[in-house]
């Protein structure tokens, strides 16, 4: 569905991107979640949506980990966007209640006004390989999200992990995390992240880096019986000033006990 702000901004809900009616700047496109949020905003125009609703309906309902903070960076981010497409206070928050979004005028593609207040038929999220770690399995994930901050745009204090680029899949470019690395063929490397992209559904006709941690690389992998994959897709921003959110995704496939 496509969505008119204003008579100036189109909002491409199905096709997770924004843009402006006369193309003098290029489209900006969304992650999953900020697709989500911005679709809970537009829908219900002019109506306060408290943080308990957008963080359940945003995140929770997708099984992604929400919190203020997350929220808090996710609506900064919208109000950058707008801003760079001449929208400064289309957005309007309300101190410890949530955020209204108060456009003149939210109209569907066909020309039909919008509903006021639209709390189902949500985009759909973005496909995750999704497992429930335990034991070791979810000390490695945590060590591996703990290797990820680099690639998120808001833990900049952190001192960045090494990673080297191995190739590129259409417009992605694939890096690899840590000097812990072993890539002996970087074209079987490649190969074996085309279906974790593919199922993760990540937007590699757009400029995009993947960073990518497979186990199966590590230089030791003492006691550990599961082979696990894990990427974290950060799109190219387009605008200055408005940094992408990155999607992670990740596979287990768990070793057989003989």
């Amino acid at each position: 569905m496509k969505f008119i702000i204003n008579k100036r901004i189109i909002f491409h809900e199905d096709k997770s991107s924004i843009e402006l009616l006369d193309d003098t700047i290029e489209p900006v496109m969304l992650t999953a979640t900020l697709c989500r949020v911005l679709s809970l905003l537009v829908k219900n125009n002019n109506l306060l949506l408290t943080r308990e609703f957008l963080l359940s309906n945003g995140w929770d309902e997708y099984g992604k980990s929400s919190s203020h903070s997350n929220l808090n960076n996710y609506i900064s981010m919208i109000r950058k966007i707008f801003n760079a497409f001449g929208e400064s206070e289309i957005i309007v928050t309300v101190p410890r209640q949530g955020f209204m979004f108060s456009a003149d005028e939210v109209n569907t593609v066909d020309g039909e006004s919008s509903l006021s207040s639209v709390s189902g038929d949500l985009p759909a999220p973005a496909a995750e390989i999704k497992w429930r770690p335990a034991g070791l399995v979810s000390l490695v994930l945590a060590a591996m999200a703990i290797l990820m901050v680099t690639a998120y745009p808001f833990f900049d204090q952190y001192q960045p992990v090494k990673h080297s680029e191995i190739g590129k899949i259409d417009l992605c470019s694939v890096e690899v995390l840590t000097t812990s690395h072993y890539v002996k063929h970087t074209d079987d490397e490649l190969e074996k992240v085309k279906p974790l992209i593919e199922s993760a559904k990540f937007n590699c006709k757009v400029p995009a880096t993947i960073y990518y941690f497979n186990t199966k690389m590590l230089v030791s992998r003492a006691g550990m019986n599961n082979a696990i994959s894990f990427l974290s897709y950060c799109p190219a921003s387009r605008l200055e000033g408005v940094e992408a959110q990155c999607e992670n995704a990740h596979e287990i496939i768990e070793k057989r006990q003989l």
